[in-house]
């Protein structure tokens, strides 16, 4: 998630991995490249998420889609 919001906030560095945690205690890593991220920061699912799990970052997730 951190380098979903970098991405969003203009300092997206690529590729980058980003950690991937399971309800049940299983993990994995999730290598993203530049496209990759971009997919993420356009979907629309992606306010809801963060607004839902995340809602200290909301406001930069929206300038940052409001400025892309």
């Amino acid at each position: 998630l951190n380098g979903l919001v970098a991405g969003l906030t203009g300092g997206i560095h690529t590729p980058t991995t980003v950690e991937v945690r399971c309800r049940n205690g299983r993990s994995g890593n999730l290598r993203l490249d530049e496209a990759d991220m971009k997919s993420l920061a356009e979907h629309d699912d992606l306010v809801g998420w963060v607004q839902a799990y995340a809602p200290e970052w909301l406001d930069e997730v929206e300038q940052a889609r409001a400025d892309r």
